[in-house]
């Protein structure tokens, strides 16, 4: 979790399950901690924020309730009060069924653009805003919603909301890190065995009535070394997978105590040896400023040649120009 400044909580809303969507799972168990009460409430949360300082980044490792944080931001639900609450990005059958949910105090509006508008923030004096990572919460967005005092994002990943704008409007922002982690970690192999395979090609050839092989031959996982890069819950569960094709596997993650628990069969390896030793390399960290350009120039001209990039996280991690200066370095030299 980057370590930046603003009021991030942690709130483990469990998995789907079912025909509902993700979406409409992770917004509805949002719906079921705002009908938690105080007293449940007052068992956990308040000691999270103390240690917490109330100013920094901090992860509950218990269950977090959204009521319980604004309650403590000033956001009493009472009789008397309605509380307004914003969704974005909301598919209209998500919105269905959240409409079944919804509490009889809420008076909520939905959006299906992820994109806000002046006229999609005058309906009430919003209290709530409910994201997905498509919609951008700035400071020129939090200036449309000035009684605005929680930021849900139905996302792990936190890099579309301005923490430090939030912080300076006393806002508390929450997250789900571990939505989809078993999701996307399957991901990465789906990628992967479609680049190791040449399922496109293949597939293209077929629908032009071609089931010829050659040049599709691709190669097989088990014996080679992936890389991991970031030992969060994404990049253990896709080191899990990996060990079950027979893969050795590498990690790096600075952040990742040495003693700290990790799966069997995983070496945690310094970046320069990461890089030089993976014929695979799979992101799993955020984007900040530290991981900004993660892969650049010097990054890959230690790389093995031919070696795949799979990234399932963030798009800034990559230098693009780097990597193209690179690919086609390594097309020269093929040929």
């Amino acid at each position: 979790m980057p370590r930046v400044g603003g009021q991030l909580y942690v709130a483990h809303w469990g998995r789907s399950r079912g025909p509902i969507s993700h979406t409409a799972f992770f917004a509805a168990q949002l719906l079921e901690g705002f009908e938690t009460t105080r007293d449940a409430v007052a068992g956990h949360l308040p000691s999270v924020l103390r240690r917490a300082g109330f100013t920094q980044v901090a992860e509950a490792r218990r269950f977090v309730t959204v009521f319980g944080i604004l309650s403590l931001q000033g956001c009493a639900m009472t009789e008397d009060h309605r509380l307004a609450v914003l969704f974005s990005d909301i598919a209209p059958a998500d919105q269905a069924a959240l409409q079944q949910r919804l509490p009889t105090r809420w008076r909520a509006h939905f959006v299906e653009s992820e994109h806000l508008a002046g006229s999609d923030t005058e309906h009430e004096a919003i209290e709530v805003l409910c994201v997905f990572v498509r919609t951008r919460v700035d400071e020129s967005l939090l200036r449309l919603l000035p009684r605005l005092r929680l930021v849900a994002t139905r996302s792990a990943g936190i890099d579309h909301i301005d923490l430090d704008a939030c912080r300076r409007r006393g806002i508390a922002v929450c997250h789900v890190p571990d939505y989809g982690s078993a999701s996307v970690a399957e991901h990465v192999f789906a990628l992967l065995l479609g680049v190791t395979r040449h399922l496109t090609q293949a597939h293209e050839r077929a629908r032009q009535g071609s089931f010829a092989y050659r040049g599709l031959t691709g190669f097989e996982l088990e014996g080679k070394t992936l890389g991991i890069v970031g030992l969060g819950r994404i990049g253990r569960h896709a080191a899990r997978i990996a060990l079950g094709f027979g893969m050795d596997v590498l990690a790096y993650d600075p952040a990742f105590a040495a003693s700290a628990e990790h799966p069997d069969g995983v070496l945690l390896v310094t970046w320069e040896q990461l890089l030089q030793s993976s014929d695979i390399l799979s992101l799993h960290v955020p984007a900040t400023e530290g991981t900004h350009h993660l892969l650049d120039a010097q990054a890959f001209a230690r790389m093995k040649p031919g070696v795949v990039l799979i990234n399932t996280a963030r798009g800034a991690l990559i230098d693009e120009a780097a990597l193209l200066g690179s690919s086609q370095k390594t097309e020269n030299k093929a040929r």
